[in-house]
């Protein structure tokens, strides 16, 4: 915007407000490099893990480097694991209309990780990426330490020794409590 103020004579400011009651500036457009896999690549490559091929034999068809589709099947998940993301994702895309055959991704979780038991649940789990046992979902608070617990507690027995006497207002609360 610096320049664009130089060039025409104008002030900063002047050149921020007018692009942002225009809507400001467009953002380039997105694309892939040159070098990235293809749409049809990808479902090439897809196709071929489905069939059990190799790394190289898929890459040797499409004529791509072993490395590339090795990088690209790792980013895209593995051979076989799909995260509970991905498979939420797929419910939508495949039932667009049944909201019934559709879930988030935080039931999938919970549904391995608390539903299943025994046998199982370690057929489940050994599906998941990540083999944790204890998984807190998203909205859960990442630092509980504390909850439940009064912070900076005082034991009963390091009380004051006026308070013994009950001589002051305010030492009184014991009196308020049920007693066997």
């Amino acid at each position: 915007m610096s320049d664009i103020a130089r060039a025409l004579d104008r002030a900063d400011g002047t050149i921020h407000c007018t692009l942002r009651e225009a809507g400001g500036v467009a953002p380039p457009e997105r694309g892939r490099a040159a070098r990235a896999l293809q749409a049809s690549e990808r479902e090439e490559v897809s196709r071929g893990l489905a069939a059990g091929q190799s790394i190289r034999s898929i890459a040797r068809r499409l004529a791509r480097a072993p490395s590339m589709i090795g990088r690209e099947i790792a980013r895209n998940g593995g051979r076989t694991r799909w995260s509970p993301q991905q498979i939420a994702g797929w419910l939508t895309v495949q039932h667009p209309d049944d909201p019934e055959m559709r879930d988030s991704h935080e039931t999938i979780y919970l549904t391995l990780l608390v539903q299943a038991r025994g046998a199982l649940q370690r057929e489940l789990m050994s599906h998941l990426r990540r083999l944790r046992s204890v998984r807190r979902p998203k909205g859960a608070l990442s630092n509980s330490r504390g909850q439940g617990q009064i912070t900076d507690a005082v034991s009963i027995r390091q009380r004051p020794a006026e308070a013994e006497d009950r001589a002051i207002p305010g030492h009184w609360e014991g009196d308020l409590t049920a007693h066997p």
